[in-house]
């Protein structure tokens, strides 16, 4: 949410009609309440923030752990199925 552009400007320390550069000083704050609604809002959006990038990490690691696993499982799916092929092709050129 974007702060209020209404706050109060007052000048200080200067002659209301003179504008030479350096000497018109303003001073812009916003409202204390302002403030405090601003940073809540700032430390919830962070709060959700952190949440979701552990959720996301989280996630990520357990997606990460089952394509180990089914990389694993396709390894030796690959080897059963060599030595099956190496099994039969050597039962057909020798044969009982």
């Amino acid at each position: 949410m974007q702060p209020k552009k209404h706050w109060k400007k007052r000048l200080t320390g200067v002659d209301p009609l003179d504008f030479s550069p350096g000497l018109l000083r303003i001073q812009a704050q916003p409202p204390p309440d302002a403030l405090i609604t601003l940073l809540r809002q700032a430390n919830e959006h962070l709060v959700i923030t952190v949440i979701e990038s552990q959720r996301l990490t989280d996630q990520q690691q357990k997606t990460q752990e089952r394509l180990e696993e089914a990389k694993n499982a396709a390894e030796k799916a690959s080897l059963t199925k060599s030595d099956f092929l190496s099994g039969v092709s050597h039962e057909l050129r020798s044969p009982l």
